[in-house]
């Protein structure tokens, strides 16, 4: 896998944030920027959701609460 084509869309190659930190293939400064790539990405289409007047907790708000854990247990190694 190309990281940089990973870190573009995330959600294409893997199917769940878990997989990224048990992947074996990247480092895990790569897996921290595959992470907040894919954290970024919600965070905008929250944003779109929200110009839309969406409201309440979506599923994309616990898939970034996972990441954003994610994230904190792998700078923590």
């Amino acid at each position: 896998m190309n990281i940089e084509t990973v870190i573009k869309d995330p959600s294409k190659v893997f199917y769940h944030p878990d997989e990224v930190v048990r992947c074996k293939e990247f480092t895990k400064d790569e897996k921290i920027k595959i992470l907040k790539s894919w954290a970024y990405d919600i965070r905008e289409l929250e944003k779109a959701e929200e110009e839309n007047m969406g409201g309440g907790e979506t599923e994309s708000y616990t898939l970034l609460r996972k990441i954003e854990n994610l994230i904190l247990q792998l700078d923590s190694e």
